[in-house]
């Protein structure tokens, strides 16, 4: 899933037990919205535990690791 915001992309990799799909997601606070194609929408908390490190997400309460695109 890629976000492009004023002239620069960001993307997020994720895995689970859900087909993948493809979207657009917004972050607002410390709420992150994902949307689907079809228009349906899913809100999430998501927040930095440790704001000096940017490799951890806690994402609706599981920890994920940031993919550094290498």
């Amino acid at each position: 899933m890629t976000n492009e915001i004023g002239g620069s992309r960001s993307g997020v990799t994720t895995s689970g037990n859900r087909p993948g799909a493809s979207g657009r997601y917004t972050l607002s606070g410390y709420r992150l919205d994902l949307t689907d194609a079809s228009g349906k929408t899913e809100s999430m908390s998501i927040f930095e535990p440790d704001k000096a490190s940017d490799g951890l997400l806690v994402i609706n309460g599981s920890n994920d690791l940031k993919d550094d695109g290498e």
